[in-house]
């Protein structure tokens, strides 16, 4: 009898240690799947694990659950399901940091993504400031340095949160519509002025960006007053200190103006001035315009980068 006791203990430990290996409790429990996860493509629906099994899923009041996780395997099994709907689903599930990968094993095809639920992390000093896409000049992210930011073209932007959580960043997209990804994870680095961000949800999704410093300095070559070939009267007055004005001698308005590394001339009018940095001024990507310039003698063309077609020339006006 002593024998079969001393066996019994033995097998007793051997299964405790399997249910370490596992990640799972005597009960089937997988403590790293306990929290709560946002569904990637259901702006606002979570799915809450217990460390008790039990659990919650969807909006509010949302469906209660019980759960288990063994073998890479995920059962939920729904407390009040309709009759004609799964009750007893099945889910592969992979778990790579804060992300949740599962998939039906009843519906072929069917793949959610979670994100744990929780601060989107710290700003990073490295990522802040402006980014241009470099297959289009004309898209770009805006890190800001209180953790918000926009994205998108000038006339299309997404606002969201950010931060940096173990060498990732984190973006909570605002105003989302249902159906669309509102919380992201990037792989990011940054050699000089160059960032490169790649998806965690979708190895396929890599893009590069280069910083931009704002509206660029003041090109001497534009310096000066240019006066409208289709009335005179209408002008620009670009000053080497990357201030200026335009239009009709009577109702002008002011600017601030550069060229950026990409060669485009940025006109800022009536922007926000700094207190201290009268050159770098806060503004608003929707009011910046983007042009493409020619000079030829004392013809100066105009070509806008964002209205195609629309285009405008000028003659130097001689001191």
């Amino acid at each position: 009898m002593k024998k079969l006791v001393i066996t019994v203990s033995a097998i007793t430990i051997l299964f405790a240690a399997m249910l370490s290996l596992t990640g799972c409790d005597s009960q089937g429990i997988n403590p790293d799947l306990v929290g709560t996860w946002v569904m990637d493509n259901d702006l606002g629906i979570t799915m809450t694990l217990n460390e008790s099994g039990g659990g919650r899923r969807g909006g509010v009041p949302g469906e209660a659950f019980d759960w288990t996780a063994s073998d890479r395997e995920l059962r939920i099994n729904r407390r009040n399901a309709p009759s004609r709907e799964i009750q007893n689903e099945r889910w592969n599930f992979t778990l790579e940091g804060d992300v949740l990968r599962i998939e039906s094993r009843q519906q072929t095809g069917l793949v959610r993504y979670h994100i744990r639920d929780g601060s989107v992390g710290e700003v990073e000093p490295a990522v802040v400031g402006t980014w241009t896409w470099d297959d289009n000049l004309f898209w770009e992210y805006i890190f800001n340095a209180d953790g918000t930011g926009t994205r998108g073209f000038y006339d299309d932007i997404t606002n969201f949160d950010w931060g940096v959580v173990d060498g990732i960043i984190r973006m909570r997209l605002r105003g989302v519509p249902v159906g669309y990804i509102n919380n992201e994870h990037w792989n990011f680095t940054i050699n000089g002025d160059s960032l490169r961000l790649e998806s965690r949800h979708n190895t396929n999704r890599v893009f590069s960006y280069t910083r931009d410093n704002g509206l660029g300095d003041a090109d001497a070559a534009l310096v000066g007053q240019w006066n409208w070939d289709d009335d005179p009267s209408w002008r620009y007055i670009l000053n080497d200190d990357g201030t200026g004005f335009r239009g009709q001698f009577n109702s002008s308005i002011r600017l601030f103006w550069g060229v950026n590394a990409q060669g485009e001339l940025r006109i800022l009018p009536q922007p926000q001035v700094v207190l201290g940095q009268p050159h770098r001024p806060v503004y608003d990507i929707t009011a910046l315009e983007r042009w493409d310039f020619s000079i030829n003698g004392d013809a100066l063309r105009l070509e806008s980068l964002q209205e195609i077609g629309t285009m405008f020339e000028y003659t130097r006006e001689q001191e």
